[in-house]
């Protein structure tokens, strides 16, 4: 019973939000680690059949113009959540379209001369739409999602 009290106390402290409180090294719940051993693609919504009913997961689209997120077979995308209404997105491996722009830098993404590369990061959604300011500080675009921290090119292929 003790252990429980104990896990329950804990698990106070980890309030979903901008911070968990009360707990040194611990930082927002946006920010935990994508698993290293991270398979699979659910952020783009599921409708199937269970019980006879059918259940529908809510799924946020990539920008298409910069982004193709089934090119490759590998690419990986977690959602979790809502944690107060918002879903996060961990991804990997999203192949970004050569000559595509990063938009809060104004420069070529995949390096000077806009080659091919595959992106990493995180991201917020929110099915209240666009202007939404996240959890992360940042505000939701066209689809409702917000990028935290930096969307990363990758040269792993």
């Amino acid at each position: 019973m003790k252990g429980r009290v104990i896990a329950a106390s804990a698990a106070l402290l980890l309030l979903p939000g901008a911070c968990s409180f009360g707990v040194d090294g611990v930082g927002p719940w946006w920010a935990e680690p994508f698993p290293e051993d991270a398979s699979g693609f659910n952020c783009l919504g599921t409708v199937k059949h269970e019980n006879g009913r059918v259940v529908e997961t809510t799924g946020f689209k990539f920008n298409e113009r910069e982004l193709a997120p089934l090119t490759h077979p590998d690419a990986v995308c977690l959602q979790t959540g809502p944690v107060d209404g918002w879903y996060r997105q961990q991804f990997k491996r999203i192949h970004v379209r050569p000559g595509s722009v990063n938009p809060k830098t104004g420069k070529l993404f995949c390096g000077g001369v806009g080659e091919p590369c595959d992106a990493y990061g995180t991201r917020l959604c929110t099915l209240e739409g666009p202007g939404i300011i996240s959890p992360c500080g940042t505000t939701t675009g066209r689809n409702g999602c917000a990028i935290c921290g930096e969307v990363l090119p990758s040269k792993e292929r």
